[in-house]
């Protein structure tokens, strides 16, 4: 199971007892949250019989507190997921310089092997429009946001629709045509709603940073 959250107390809670339900735990870390604090307790968590990923996410200005962020999460033995503030309606634009944030994100892969894994098809994807409904979000109502989560439409209740016969319908489908044709380029999570990354060497490549981190602390 994978567990994701971002409550600055986390070590307050028993979650030395609740590791053994979780495979993945994917903490939320940033300046957004607030809660820069919990890098300090990397240490303790890493100590878990689990797998920990720090998600954080790059603004505009905050591109260049990545070294410090991945330096952490690489001598703890954390993984990290980095995703570019997405271009939200009603919000401030925070969307990072792409180009910059790859040239970062491509430098701290080599000074900090194993740690980041980002897919490396992800910043091409961007490049591309590539994005795809390939990675879905529910809304805490049970409707499924599709076919994607920044065009803010729903689809069906889920409690009551059976998510695989709905993709099959034709509403499904006008759904991802008004994808296909979206322009919008936001950027919102595309590390997982691309097509690349359902190919096995963009798994692989995700994976690798995770396995080998989990082997070397074992090992040591």
């Amino acid at each position: 199971m994978a567990f994701t959250t971002s409550v600055k107390n986390l070590l307050s809670y028993p979650i030395d007892r609740y590791a053994r339900y979780i495979d993945f735990l994917h903490v939320s870390i940033d300046e957004g949250h607030d809660n820069l604090e919990l890098f300090d307790s990397l240490k303790e968590l890493c100590a878990l019989p689990l797998s920990l990923s720090v998600q954080t996410v790059v603004t505009s200005d905050t591109i260049d507190a990545l070294d410090e962020k991945v330096r952490l999460c690489y001598e703890n033995g954390a993984n990290i997921v980095i995703i570019p503030a997405a271009k939200m309606d009603n919000a401030l634009d925070c969307f990072p310089d792409m180009n910059r944030l790859e040239r970062k994100v491509r430098s701290l892969r080599k000074s900090c092997p194993n740690t980041i894994h980002t897919p490396s098809g992800f910043f091409n994807a961007y490049r591309k429009q590539k994005c795809s409904s390939a990675s879905v979000i529910i809304a805490p109502d049970g409707r499924l946001y599709y076919p994607c989560h920044i065009l803010g439409k729903k689809g069906p209740d889920l409690r009551v629709t059976d998510l695989s016969e709905w993709l099959a319908s034709k509403e499904a489908a006008a759904a991802r045509l008004e994808m296909r044709r979206c322009k919008r380029n936001c950027g919102w999570y595309q590390y997982y709603a691309i097509h690349s990354y359902t190919s096995v060497s963009s798994v692989v490549d995700a994976l690798r940073p995770v396995l080998a981190r989990k082997h070397h602390f074992l090992v040591h």
